[in-house]
């Protein structure tokens, strides 16, 4: 599962969009989203750079939690909080009730996902210091995962790309 920033980083490192779709028609790959980050990509400005954000193939899946107001209804089993996925949101949102969104990403990936790819240092240190049931990675990470996994001679963007 990918924080929403992570795509900036995508369509900016050459080929790299191309590559993560290769690897998910070939079933190697499987990137999640939730109405969040849908939401917020549907949200971008620039329309160019929205339509190469979109071209990134994911699999929208359930929020794992719900927050009352926030949550559109049907997105998420009534009732979680979270917990059942091993970080309640409240673990995540602060005392001010802000980065909700970060909350439910976080709570949805150690639900669903292997992995929960974040530059968001906020979020990284909450969740690092939590007991989420998923690793989570820098964007540097994520890209030098992908490079192996593509065996490709070159990561993504670099000059033989």
């Amino acid at each position: 599962m990918l924080d929403t920033q992570i795509y900036d980083l995508i369509v900016s490192t050459r080929g790299m969009v191309r590559l993560l779709n290769l690897l998910t028609d070939q079933g190697r790959l499987v990137i999640l989203s939730t109405f969040v980050q849908e939401n917020e990509l549907a949200s971008i400005r620039g329309e160019v750079k929205r339509r190469e954000i979109l071209r990134v193939k994911r699999t929208k899946v359930f929020s794992a939690a719900g927050m009352y107001g926030v949550t559109p209804y049907g997105e998420f089993p009534y009732g979680s909080d979270g917990s059942e996925a091993g970080l309640p949101v409240s673990r995540v949102v602060s005392l001010t009730g802000k980065h909700w969104q970060d909350a439910l990403i976080a709570c949805t990936a150690s639900a669903e996902a292997e992995v929960l790819v974040t530059e968001d240092k906020r979020l990284h240190k909450r969740v690092a210091d939590s007991s989420i049931r998923c690793l989570v990675w820098r964007f540097h990470q994520f890209k030098d995962y992908i490079f192996e996994l593509s065996g490709q001679r070159s990561k993504p963007g670099s000059s033989q790309d």
